[in-house]
């Protein structure tokens, strides 16, 4: 462990990369509890693989433009004059290499960027499904990456429908989560066939306690949001 504050600040400044893997990872994938040896593990692992990356990355800066690079020979073998004499270059490329190191763990943590570099190869690539997805994350998350429209059957035979805003990541298939819809909101009361548009209505929260079915429409990217020529239309009841 760090015993000063130099010492603590470059403990802390090596483990940001695998800090920040983990943060969007927590926005990209299904929430679950970890272990603190498991998180802890996680961020150590990432940063040492980002951290080797950036530094072969200086390796090969070195072999290219030696006279632009530090040399970490005389820094590690020296006394501490070529540091004090090269501060200024130091510090630049240690700041390069921990926002390489860092980006390096970003990409690494969203699978939508080997999707679009294998795209790009013209290589067909999907993520793998995540062994801990919830069915929600399933359809909203891994299915599509674009627009979403739900259409919710509630227990008492109403019917919501509107696009995707949110949902509950957990990972866990619970009842006491919510998923919320944005306009426009479409509803149908109970024992009636029209759904009608809620003028005014703009978002709308559904409990996943009161649906008994729910649907799911894929919109492409430029497809156009439905619109409000869908009032009164016909909505069956589920089976």
């Amino acid at each position: 462990m760090p015993t000063t504050f130099a010492q603590l600040v470059l403990f802390v400044t090596m483990l940001t990369p695998g800090l920040v893997y983990t943060l969007k990872r927590e926005r990209n994938t299904p929430s679950r509890a970890l272990s603190a040896f498991r998180e802890t593990a996680e961020i150590l692992l990432v940063s040492v693989i980002a951290n080797i990356a950036a530094l072969l990355l200086l390796s090969v800066c070195r072999v290219l433009l030696p006279g632009l690079t530090p040399d970490v020979g005389e820094m590690v073998q020296g006394s501490g004059d070529y540091v004090r004499s090269h501060y200024r270059l130091l510090a630049l490329w240690a700041g390069g290499l921990l926002a390489t190191s860092t980006l390096l763990a970003f990409l690494a943590a969203d699978g939508r960027v080997l999707n679009a570099a294998a795209r790009s190869l013209r290589r067909p690539h999907r993520t793998p499904p995540d062994a801990f997805a919830s069915a929600w994350w399933s359809l909203f998350q891994e299915e599509h990456d674009g627009p979403v429209h739900v259409g919710c059957h509630l227990e008492d035979g109403s019917y919501v429908a509107g696009m995707l805003r949110s949902f509950n990541r957990d990972s866990n298939d619970t009842a006491d989560r919510e998923l919320t819809l944005t306009g426009p909101i479409t509803y149908r009361a109970p024992g009636s066939t029209r759904a009608q548009l809620l003028d005014g209505v703009g978002a709308a929260a559904v409990s996943a306690r009161r649906i008994t079915l729910m649907t799911v429409g894929f919109l492409a990217g430029d497809e156009p949001l439905p619109e409000p020529e869908l009032t009164n239309r016909t909505v069956p009841n589920p089976p």
